[in-house]
């Protein structure tokens, strides 16, 4: 540094420091850092935030949502909402979703858990979960955002997230289904029939 400095490259205005630049930045490192890198300061993270972690790999978690996060600290919060989705808050973008669609919202929820909850038993794959979901929205002259969208806002809270087959996916069958008809009911949605 002491070699590269010179006078000529100083600026009369004053330097500025950019944490927005910084935190993007520093989301291009994270997106970039293999999972198994991350998985020490993300595990220390879930530790203090009191989330169990025992049973699950979290490289695939971590993977699905690096891209999308600036700090390891939002890493960490978005794989513990993906670990138990009832640690999911709304945000404004959710909570306007839910205005915007009003019944429907709770509707499309349910349709989605329904038709997912044949794939509960061995086909909850990603690739399996996008068809269910296509035929959803065909079987109900949906758009396919207005079957996929109200199921990210359940499960993360936002309308910002991975694919929403492979957030199902990264979730799970037990957790997405009960947090979906959960959310559904406090949205206003009667309970699906049984």
């Amino acid at each position: 540094m002491i070699r590269l400095f010179t006078l000529e490259g100083i600026q009369k205005k004053a330097a500025v420091f950019d944490t927005t630049k910084l935190e993007w930045m520093n989301g291009q490192y994270l997106s970039a850092l293999p999972s198994e890198e991350l998985l020490g300061p993300v595990h220390r993270r879930l530790e203090q935030m009191g989330v169990a972690t025992e049973a699950r790999d979290l490289r695939p978690l971590i993977d699905a949502v690096k891209a999308r996060s600036r700090t390891i600290l939002q890493v960490a919060d978005r794989v513990a909402v993906r670990l138990d989705p009832s640690r999911s808050q709304l945000d404004e973008k959710g909570e306007a979703l839910i205005r915007k669609m009003g019944p429907a919202f709770s509707a499309n929820l349910l349709r989605a858990a329904d038709a997912l909850e044949a794939l509960r038993n061995g086909a909850w794959t990603a690739e399996g979960l996008l068809t269910c979901l296509k035929g959803v929205a065909e079987a109900h002259g949906l758009k396919l955002g207005d079957a996929m969208q109200p199921i990210r806002v359940a499960l993360t809270g936002s309308t910002v997230s991975e694919p929403v087959n492979e957030l199902l996916e990264v979730v799970g069958p037990e957790q997405s289904l009960a947090r979906m008809r959960q959310v559904a009911r406090e949205a206003g949605g009667e309970p699906s029939p049984a």
